[in-house]
C-alpha cells in the first residue's frame, strides 16, 4: 500500500491512466518492481513524474570518471551524464572526453518507447579554464534523430572555470539543432552546484528545444540562430539563467521570427531580444 499511487498495481504512467491504454478485461499483472532515477534536484521520480524520494532510503555513486591529481595522489570525481562508459581519451590540454550509453530504464510500457532503449551520450570533463566547443550535425538517413545535439536522458554539464564554451547544433531546415528536452537536466557554464564560468557561454541553432536546461556564466550569454534567423519560435519557457551575466543576448539582430521570453531574464548588464514578436509569457 506504500509509494505515490497507494498499492494501485500495476500503477499508472500517464497521471491517473495508462498509456497505451489497458485492455478492457485484462487480468492484473503479477507486482513488479518500480525503477525511479534521481533528477538534478536530488529526487527520485518515475517516468510518471510521480516522487518516491520518501520512500527510499539509501543512496549510491554516480561516479563516471574517476580523476587522479599526479603530484598529490588527490582522487575527485565526475559523474551524472551516462550509466556505461564505453571509452575514454584524454586531450593534450587535460580535458576528458567519456563516451558511452545512457539506459532508460525507468521508461515502463515498451510500445511507448518507440524503439529507443538508451542513448548514446558524450560527456565532456574539461581541464580548468579550457575553452570547450561542442557541435552537431543532424543526419540525413531515413531512420534518425533529426537533431543536431539531442539530449535523451541523464544529466550533462558543459563547464569550464574560466574558458569560453560554444554549443552549436546544424541540420536541415526541419530539424531541431538543439533538443535539449529530455533527461534529469542540462548544466551549460556550471556543475549544478558550483561557481559558474566566467567565460562566455554561446548557444547556436536555428530551431531549439529545452527541458530542464540552466545557463550560468559571468561573462556574455548569447542564444543565437546559426543562419540569419531563427527557423521557428523560440521560446526561454524551460530555460533557466543566471543573475551575473556580463550581457544577455537573444536571437540576432536579423532575426524576425518570434520570441517568447517564458522565463526571469536577469544580468549585470544589457539584455537584447531580437523578434519580430517579441512576447513576454506570464
Amino acid at each position: 500500500t506504500g509509494g505515490p499511487y497507494g498499492g494501485q498495481n500495476p500503477p499508472p504512467n500517464s497521471g491517473t491512466q495508462f498509456d497505451p491504454p489497458r485492455a478492457p478485461g485484462q487480468p492484473l499483472p503479477p507486482r513488479v518492481a518500480h525503477i525511479v532515477r534521481k533528477n538534478q534536484q536530488n529526487r527520485w521520480m518515475d517516468d510518471n513524474n510521480r516522487d518516491w524520494t520518501s520512500f527510499i532510503t539509501w543512496d549510491f555513486f554516480d561516479h563516471d570518471v574517476a580523476i587522479v591529481d599526479a603530484s598529490t595522489l588527490a582522487v575527485s570525481y565526475a559523474g551524472g551524464a551516462l550509466s556505461t562508459v564505453s571509452g575514454i581519451g584524454v586531450a593534450p590540454n587535460g580535458s576528458v572526453t567519456a563516451v558511452g550509453w545512457d539506459a532508460l530504464n525507468h521508461v515502463r510500457f515498451e510500445p511507448k518507447l518507440d524503439g529507443i532503449f538508451a542513448t548514446m551520450l558524450m560527456a565532456n570533463v574539461p581541464a580548468a579554464g579550457g575553452a570547450i566547443t561542442v557541435s552537431g550535425t543532424a543526419g540525413t538517413g531515413v531512420t534518425r534523430a533529426p537533431s543536431g545535439i539531442q539530449l535523451d536522458g541523464g544529466t550533462t554539464h558543459i563547464f569550464s572555470s574560466s574558458g569560453s564554451i560554444a554549443v552549436t547544433g546544424v541540420g536541415a531546415s526541419t530539424d531541431v539543432g538543439l533538443a535539449l528536452a529530455g533527461g534529469a537536466g542540462f548544466n551549460i557554464g556550471w556543475n549544478g552546484t558550483g561557481s559558474a564560468t566566467s567565460g562566455a557561454v554561446t548557444l547556436s541553432a536555428d530551431r531549439a528545444t529545452f527541458a530542464n536546461t540552466t545557463i550560468r556564466s559571468s561573462g556574455a550569454v548569447t542564444l543565437q540562430s546559426v543562419g540569419a534567423k531563427f527557423l521557428s519560435a523560440l521560446s526561454t519557457t524551460n530555460l533557466t539563467f543566471g543573475t551575473a551575466a556580463a550581457s544577455l543576448t537573444l536571437g540576432k539582430s536579423t532575426n524576425d521570427s518570434a520570441v517568447t521570453v517564458g522565463s526571469t531574464l536577469t544580468a549585470a548588464g544589457p539584455i537584447s531580444v531580437y523578434g519580430g514578436d517579441v512576447t513576454r509569457a506570464p
